[in-house]
């Protein structure tokens, strides 16, 4: 027998409770009644009982502090704690405290306090000699794979649903998938957690109040629900009833455990064999939560979804403009390249992931292609572990994308920030360079390498203050040593070349003869009839 002890100042409730745990071959032993939290805790400790029922409002001691109290004193007491919808505020605290699971007084029915005691029973008190098969967290698992698609075959479903005792109905039916905001106090969403135990509690009895299903886990945040519907409510009556529960999830979510949810509903089903599909369209739904933040509610028959693979390209076409801002250090152009972007990750018809990960891609195009432009390093280890958790944390696309245009907005006044004198300093150092490197083999990347400035960047901004560009600025310096060289010396044309850095000696006067209207034995001839020493 599983030894059982009341705290409630109600004894309209305590009766309730009690005549719930008095029905014929229980496997409940009532041990005591408490009327406050100080009463319930001297009988803990003398009766040691197995579970506790607690109400969070009690004279004398309430139910928080009682809950504190056993747990400093390391009693082996699972809590069952009793709240109305008023006293959600304080449901939050208990579940961080360590509650094993809630029940709500309006409407409270004996099926639903048997099923919470069962759960806590089958968890911790089950002797090896007894089956596991209809065991808390294997009916989890159970209703997991039949609502998530994962087991298909008629027979097979139907026989989790007997052995487990599931509350489904295929003959009209939807699914919903709940995700839970992962904040950064709301980690543990394990199946076994409080906090998890907690939302599931509280998203069946939203269930249970106006319709008919269950709710499972199916991933770290992540619930489904299934709902069926009698033969006599409409469709249109249906899908009603499904946005009034999601609502409703949503509100008590909110005010009990300080969660906010985002939920997806497919549409109306018959059949097992369209549990997938309606699985998969809960799936669409949710993710289009993310795409509208201003409605965390969505059904499947609501939007549509444009050409996934057109809307790829688009994106990836955007990241290239995005790219070349950043390499042009064009400030307005970038804000509306990653503004233009973000309207297209909106428009597109992506699932969530894929959405993250092309807000991912673009975060890092402006990073990479600025440090590739100036030489900074912006991304330290800590940055990038920032960086991830708000883009993957955000609850919604308006979230990444202020983000987005946060970073787009610093790098923009970084632009402005590089002033005229340190750019020419740049320059002339490059000029000094090629004044003395000029007959090696120098290239637009040898000098990005050498002086660690992105190659676009550094040819609009070498025209800028230069006049000219940086194969002119080459070419003027080459042709002008050769000129000398022509005057000064002897050496013929192919040595010439090869002093200056051209490649051969016939390129070398072609370029020699655009340059300067001569060929190289023109010059010489008229150097030597202008008098100058050859």
């Amino acid at each position: 027998m599983i030894q059982v002890l009341i705290a409630e100042d109600e004894a309209l409730m305590r009766m309730g409770i009690r005549f719930c745990l008095d029905q014929e071959n229980s496997e409940y032993e009532l041990v005591g009644e408490a009327e406050n939290g100080r009463q319930a805790l001297e009988m803990c400790l003398k009766y040691n009982p197995q579970i506790l029922i607690t109400d969070i409002k009690m004279p004398v001691m309430d139910g928080i502090e009682l809950i504190r109290q056993i747990k400093a004193r390391k009693l082996d007491i699972k809590i069952v704690i009793l709240t109305c919808y008023e006293e959600f505020s304080y449901l939050h605290e208990a579940m961080h405290l360590g509650v094993d699971d809630y029940l709500l007084k309006v409407g409270l029915k004996p099926e639903r306090l048997r099923e919470v005691l069962d759960g806590i029973r089958e968890k911790y008190y089950l002797t090896e000699g007894e089956s596991l098969m209809a065991s808390g967290e294997s009916r989890l698992d159970a209703l997991e794979s039949i609502v998530m698609g994962y087991i298909e075959e008629p027979d097979e479903v139907e026989r989790l649903r007997d052995v487990h005792h599931l509350d489904l109905d295929f003959s009209r039916f939807a699914v919903l998938l709940i995700e839970a905001e992962d904040d950064e106090d709301l980690r543990s969403y394990h199946q076994s957690s409080a906090l998890s135990r907690g939302v599931r509690a509280m998203l069946a009895d939203c269930i249970h109040m106006a319709g008919h299903g269950e709710i499972s886990q199916c991933g770290r945040g992540r619930f489904a629900a299934f709902l069926y519907f009698p033969a006599s409510p409409s469709d249109a009556q249906a899908r009603e009833a499904l946005r009034s529960i999601a609502h409703r999830m949503l509100q008590v979510a909110r005010q009990s455990l300080n969660v906010r949810l985002t939920i997806g509903i497919s549409r109306l089903h018959s059949g097992i064999a369209a549990i997938a599909a309606a699985q998969e369209e809960a799936g669409r739904a949710l993710d289009q939560c993310f795409f509208n933040r201003d409605e965390p509610v969505c059904v499947v028959d609501e939007f549509t979804r444009p050409d996934r693979a057109a809307s790829t390209e688009a994106v990836r076409l955007q990241i290239q403009a995005i790219h070349d801002a950043v390499n042009a250090a064009d400030a307005e152009a970038l804000n509306a390249s990653v503004l233009r972007f973000c309207d297209l990750i909106r428009t597109g018809g992506f699932k969530e992931d894929d959405a993250r990960n092309w807000i991912m891609r673009a975060y890092m195009a402006i990073v990479a292609s600025y440090e590739d432009k100036t030489g900074e390093d912006l991304t330290s280890q800590k940055k990038l572990d920032k960086l991830k958790s708000i883009l993957r944390r955000s609850s919604s696309l308006q979230d990444n994308s202020a983000e987005l245009v946060r970073l787009s907005g610093e790098i923009g006044q970084r632009f402005s920030g590089i002033s005229a004198a340190q750019s020419n300093t740049l320059i002339l150092q490059i000029a000094g360079y090629v004044g003395e490197h000029y007959a090696e083999n120098l290239t637009l990347d040898h000098i990005s390498r050498k002086f660690g400035i992105n190659t676009t960047y550094f040819c609009k901004l070498f025209k800028r203050i230069v006049g000219k560009t940086f194969v002119e600025f080459l070419t003027d310096r080459r042709i002008q040593v050769a000129m000398r060289l022509i005057r000064t010396t002897d050496l013929p044309n192919y040595a010439i070349a090869q002093q200056t850095g051209f490649q051969n000696p016939e390129y070398f006067s072609k370029i020699f003869k655009k340059q300067t209207g001569m060929t190289p034995k023109e010059y010489k001839r008229k150097a030597a009839a202008d008098g100058q020493k050859l």
